[in-house]
């Protein structure tokens, strides 16, 4: 990934989406600099670079469990 950067943290992985109640699109994340499970956090896609959204699209990413009951 190259240009992954959300404000100044570039971000190492992204492990999961969520679709919040108001359709609102969060990516569960881990940064360069703490890359530790305790450190990971759900970000909302439009606080993204254009380049990571593609990137993050374009994955099959797991739903987040209250996510699945949602949609069901």
């Amino acid at each position: 990934m190259n240009n992954d950067e959300i404000g100044f943290h570039p971000i190492a992985k992204i492990y999961r989406k969520r679709i919040l109640p108001n359709s609102t699109t969060q990516y569960y994340v881990s940064y360069k600099h703490s890359p530790a499970k305790k450190d990971r956090v759900w970000i909302n896609e439009n606080d993204m670079t254009p380049q990571l959204q593609r990137y993050a699209r374009n994955r099959k990413l797991q739903i987040s469990k209250s996510n699945k009951n949602r949609l069901v």
